[in-house]
């Protein structure tokens, strides 16, 4: 049975299958990639030149490095009478969304996964072994990024955007949806925008940046609390969690 590790921006489980005598069969762990820097600052971020951080925007960290790194270790541990400790291509498969982070973070894992041993050990100097991890345009990709164009999909969620539960919201946050526009400089009218502006405060708290004043008015408490339905719209529009759950693998 192939074990199936996905590499993808979303929260980390992992699922055992059990067969008729109670015996693990398959693992299928999914994760998200580790730490980053900001996707995409806004206009009147502070924090918005390049110098203020590790690496470009929108990469992996070191430190989402070595979360992967421990991560992976952590999966050897906890499945080490379960997955064979030198690496084949029988054992295991890694499918990855197309974007940087989240191969690097894939490849990190791995490498706490599989610590070359015996006949793996290329170089003794390097405590490492390329392992494959596998992936698609996102285009292209219905499995793990989701965003293959398909029109039923689009259809469905412009009518769960125009449903009464939705409107409600827009309606309810109009006015700290012109407070942050007022303060950002851009345009935020959706749970999207407020979504990618609430990870990059978040982003910027961790890093111990002190946020401006207008932006502790609201974040986390305010802005964390409306972007709740972003992630749970599924349970509220019926039809959608079907797309949403790509293709089988």
């Amino acid at each position: 049975m192939i074990k199936i590790l996905n590499s993808l921006i979303v929260i980390a489980v992992i699922f055992g299958v059990k067969g008729a005598e109670d015996q693990l069969d398959a693992v299928v762990v999914i994760y998200r990639h580790g730490d980053r820097t900001p996707i995409n600052p806004y206009p009147n971020d502070p924090y918005r030149n390049a110098s203020y951080w590790p690496v470009d925007f929108g990469q992996l960290t070191n430190t989402g490095k070595l979360q992967h790194l421990e991560l992976g270790r952590w999966l050897r541990t906890r499945y080490q009478n379960f997955l064979p400790f030198t690496y084949s291509e029988k054992d295991i498969y890694v499918r990855s969304t197309d974007v940087g982070r989240t191969l690097m973070s894939a490849e990190a894992n791995l490498a706490g996964l599989y610590p070359p041993v015996s006949k793996e050990i290329w170089d003794p100097d390097i405590k490492w072994q390329p392992i494959p991890v596998h992936t698609a345009p996102e285009t292209e990709d219905a499995m793990v990024a989701g965003k293959k164009p398909c029109p039923k999909y689009d259809l469905l969620q412009k009518q769960l955007f125009k449903t009464n539960y939705f409107r409600n919201i827009s309606h309810i946050n109009h006015d700290l949806y012109a407070y942050l526009t007022k303060y950002t400089g851009e345009t935020i009218s959706t749970l999207e925008s407020l979504e990618f502006l609430y990870n990059t405060l978040l982003i910027e708290t961790i890093y111990n940046y002190t946020l401006p004043d207008w932006a502790t008015k609201v974040f986390p408490a305010q802005a964390g609390t409306v972007g709740v339905p972003q992630l749970c719209h599924t349970d509220v529009y019926p039809g959608t969690s079907t797309f949403e759950g790509g293709a089988p693998f």
